[in-house]
């Protein structure tokens, strides 16, 4: 550990100095009071936590402990290490001090000390619920985990975004050994905000549905096509990402355009079910076992759904204005009636299947939207191949 002391050092002064960095008064003014009021309302919450009525109590803290959990999961996300993955490879340390040095710089930041006062504060409150250690416990392991998860969220987007640089000397780089070109878009698209937006409302819905049990496999439609159409922009546009140069190069490559395409929407695909997974996996967990095979075959019909839109309307003139930018929301450039149709598309075979199923019995609720399944996918596929057309600004 002599070894990491200095960088650990380089990087606690770092924060010290982004933090004293001069501002205005103004904005001072207003981060201070957000922090007050953002102090005040959480001590307010933990103080009917503990003076509440007893049925209450409980209640109460769970909105806190979700909110929390949710923090622990972003907080590595929000946090960045002193030094790159490149800087890094330049020292002389071994693998296993390497991996220490990238698990804790995610962690040395004021955040991340005033995350853990609130959470242990809120851990302690949970104390005067009914079956407080029970739940005290439960808080802490929902913590923990998202930390977890967090943390190797951060450390895998780290390492997405150097695979493409090149290794120091004497390293060996990372590179992609199969399906470089899904991998570069599943990189890309990873950069936009729009799939941690969907992530978010899919993560809200599933703890409604844990704490309500509302749901049944109709009534769940509606928020997971919610989800789907924050991730319109991508689908609509999948070379909105793609600079000029970029796009030349793909007609360099030996690959058909279907074959490019089919790439940009395997990895679409991989983050609408990322996104939309919170919520699946709680209804999965609250549904009996064949409700929950209809959930999945709704799901299956929204993703070939999602998938055939932005096959259809990519080719309008309005869906190539639309401008995607890493770090950024999508939707630059967009119309309102390209946005509505997109929207009516999406929804239109998702809602028939929903129309079909209502009032069916319990096993027509998994068949009908499996047969609209492959009826869709084959329609995807032909159109899929017939696609010959590049793109250009």
């Amino acid at each position: 550990m002599a070894r990491l002391r200095p960088l650990f050092h380089y990087a606690l002064v770092s924060n010290r100095r982004a933090f004293a960095l001069k501002r205005s008064a103004m904005a001072r003014g207003f981060e201070y009071g957000l922090a007050f009021v953002i102090a005040y309302a959480f001590c307010k919450q933990l103080w009917s936590v503990m003076t509440g009525p007893g049925s209450a109590r409980l209640a109460v803290a769970k909105p806190l402990v979700f909110i929390l959990g949710a923090l622990w999961v972003l907080l590595p996300l929000s946090s960045s290490p002193a030094f790159s993955a490149q800087q890094l490879a330049g020292y002389p340390l071994s693998r296993r001090q390497q991996g220490v040095y990238r698990l804790l710089s995610h962690w040395l930041d004021w955040k991340a000390a005033a995350l853990l006062i609130a959470s242990l504060a809120c851990v302690i409150a949970l104390a005067w619920t009914p079956r407080g250690l029970l739940h005290m416990a439960l808080a802490m392991g929902l913590m923990l985990v998202g930390g977890i998860c967090g943390t190797a969220l951060a450390i895998a987007a780290t390492q997405l975004q150097t695979c493409n640089g090149e290794a120091a000397k004497g390293r060996r780089a990372l590179k992609m050994r199969s399906n470089p070109l899904f991998r570069k878009e599943l990189t890309y698209y990873a950069r936009t905000l729009d799939p941690y937006a969907a992530l978010l409302i899919a993560m809200v819905a599933g703890y409604t549905e844990l704490a309500a049990q509302w749901m049944t496999p109709i009534k769940a439609t509606i928020p997971l096509l919610l989800i789907s159409v924050t991730l319109l922009m991508a689908v609509l546009n999948p070379f909105a990402l793609d600079a000029q140069t970029e796009r030349d190069r793909y007609r360099s490559l030996p690959l058909s355009f279907a074959r490019i395409l089919a790439n940009k929407h395997a990895a679409l695909a991989v983050i609408f079910l990322v996104s939309e997974s919170p919520l699946v996996a709680a209804l999965l967990w609250q549904l009996p076992w064949l409700d929950g095979f209809a959930v999945l075959a709704e799901l299956a019909v929204i993703l070939v759904s999602y998938l055939l839109t932005g096959l259809v309307l990519m080719r309008t003139p309005s869906a190539g204005n639309i401008r995607i930018r890493m770090g950024s929301f999508s939707g630059q450039g967009i119309t309102l009636e390209l946005y509505t149709q997109a929207i009516a598309m999406n929804a239109l075979f998702p809602l028939a299947v929903l129309f079909l199923a209502r009032g069916r019995l319990p096993l027509l609720h998994v068949a009908i939207p499996l047969a609209m399944f492959v009826a869709l996918s084959a329609l995807y596929l032909w159109l899929l191949r017939r696609q010959n057309w590049f793109p250009t600004e």
